[in-house]
């Protein structure tokens, strides 16, 4: 079952990482996380939900260290979030709402090694996700997919402002930045949430 959210839905949904609410610049993955969350809750139905990634944030880092996230206070490389914690805050704040009261029906997945056919089947069975890759820069960084089209891939990037994205990729710049980032996290490396 997709999402059945359109284009300009999903871009409405983007979440810059610095636009000035974070406490560092390295927020990419909060910020894919939170519209993952937001996907997820408009994709259900769940009315006046809208999760900013500076309130997941903060939430996440009053957890510290518990996951392998560096809390944004942390100078430099704080905010910096392994794909294990974006999983497991993610099954942490999904709890923290379904004891609020809201019915959240998702959970989050892990997968390595997951290719362009994996990505495609994910999106178009619902399941918002995030993927781990490496820039030109050689600094690891998360994205949003949000379609595939032909000859082609809509991103949504947490690293430009919403007048920027959608960004398009082809398939050969998607096989070219989702790999591997030392013994951090292998190639094909996929955040999703998955319809419980």
């Amino acid at each position: 079952m997709a999402l059945r959210l359109s284009a300009k839905q999903l871009l409405s949904l983007h979440q810059y990482q610095y636009d000035g609410t974070h406490r560092n610049r390295n927020e990419c993955a909060l910020c894919a996380m939170a519209m993952l969350s937001n996907m997820a809750a408009k994709s259900s139905a769940i009315k006046d939900f809208h999760l900013p990634a500076a309130t997941l944030g903060k939430f996440l880092d009053r957890i510290p260290m518990r996951y392998a996230r560096v809390p944004a206070w942390v100078p430099r490389v704080g905010g910096a979030t392994h794909p294990n914690a974006a999983t497991k805050g993610l099954g942490t704040y999904i709890r923290k709402l379904i004891r609020d009261g809201f019915a959240f029906p998702w959970k989050a997945v892990l997968r390595t090694g997951q290719t362009p056919i994996d990505l495609e089947a994910a999106l178009r069975a619902g399941n918002p996700s995030l993927i781990y890759g490496v820039g030109r820069t050689g600094i690891p960084h998360v994205v949003v997919p949000i379609e595939r089209k032909r000859g082609g891939w809509l991103m949504l990037d947490p690293g430009y402002a919403r007048s920027r994205n959608p960004i398009r990729w082809n398939d050969a710049q998607l096989a070219e930045w989702w790999k591997s980032y030392a013994f951090l996290y292998p190639r094909g490396t996929m955040v999703s949430l998955k319809r419980v």
